[in-house]
């Protein structure tokens, strides 16, 4: 037995999506043409929102195997405290919108095919009784 075929991993097998953000290294200050954009973001930044200029990570994890989708220079909406108005632009629909979900999990089913392969010829074929 030389090969292992595999299914595609979906999220309905218990794939876990987790989303995260991180403060951006690369400067807000060089990628605006609008200095108002950089002075907004600039303010934000000094009260300490992160989402002001981040990048956002996704991980798609299932059975301890893991893929990534990463996205950087990102200018999300902060988190508002009320409830009657919800952030415009949140983490979850940066990754949604640049198809980030699907990247992690097809990077996810990359890492187990690399793996299916690493080991196919370890495995051995047993015939069942029928």
């Amino acid at each position: 037995m030389g090969t292992i075929t595999l299914r595609k991993l979906t999220r309905a097998d218990g794939v876990e999506i987790k989303i995260t953000i991180e403060a951006e290294e690369i400067d807000y200050r060089d990628q605006f043409d609008d200095p108002r954009d950089v002075a907004i973001i600039a303010d934000r930044l000094a009260r300490g929102e992160v989402e002001a200029w981040c990048c956002v990570t996704v991980e798609a994890r299932w059975n301890g195997l893991k893929g990534y989708a990463h996205l950087g220079g990102c200018s999300l909406e902060a988190a508002v405290g009320t409830a009657s108005r919800e952030p415009l632009y949140t983490p979850l629909a940066c990754a949604q919108e640049h198809g980030m979900l699907d990247e992690a999990l097809d990077d996810l089913n990359a890492t187990l095919a690399s793996m299916a392969t690493t080991i196919a010829p370890l495995v051995t074929a047993t015939a069942t009784a029928g």
